[in-house]
């Protein structure tokens, strides 16, 4: 995108998050990122182990939700503890 100069012509999203992806979306080179929450993934699957253990019926879907982080968003303190949980 940057060597080809198609920043703004094209539009990119990503999904998930890793350092060249966020380095990507400073740089506008990415307009989006897709971020899935893993804390809601972690505790829903947890939660659902425990219906499913007592006899309920699970869903064919789960939604754990994520989030879309732009530009715009990035440095919000929950737009950054998603991308950098550690």
């Amino acid at each position: 995108m940057r060597e080809m100069d198609l920043k703004h012509k094209i539009y990119i999203v990503g999904f998930d998050n890793d350092v060249e992806g966020i380095q990507y979306l400073e740089e506008g080179i990415i307009d989006t990122l897709i971020v899935q929450k893993p804390f809601n993934m972690g505790y829903l699957g947890i939660q659902k182990a425990v219906e499913i253990a007592k006899g309920k019926k699970a869903e064919k879907i789960i939604y754990s939700e994520t989030e879309i982080i732009t530009v715009d968003n990035i440095y919000t303190d929950e737009n950054q503890k998603l991308l950098f949980p550690f």
